[in-house]
């Protein structure tokens, strides 16, 4: 793996191969969630016909996928939580009826 740093700052810089190694997910989804993203111009560098992030920006990047994903995972478990209310109510119902 190449690192790429700017020799003033000493900042890190991410390619999307880094990137997708170090999160460990696939290259199609690392895309469309960066797209989903937005970064803006000051977020990341052009260099030798690539894209460059920096730090700061996959940082808040990474920020960004967490919750995305408890906010993902909590819908779904509100979803599953209305399941069983709907079903212990509709058991209830059926045994007060017999």
């Amino acid at each position: 793996m190449i690192r790429y740093t700017i020799t003033q700052t000493g900042e890190i810089l991410y390619n999307t191969n880094m990137l997708k190694e170090t999160l460990k997910v696939s290259k199609s989804f690392l895309i469309r969630e960066m797209k989903k993203y937005n970064f803006s111009e000051n977020d990341y560098i052009r260099y030798k016909n690539q894209i460059l992030f920096k730090e700061k920006s996959v940082m808040d990047f990474m920020d960004y996928l967490i919750k995305n994903r408890m906010i993902n995972h909590v819908e779904e478990l509100n979803r599953m939580v209305e399941k069983i209310k709907v079903n212990t109510d509709e058991l209830q119902k059926n045994s007060i009826s017999e």
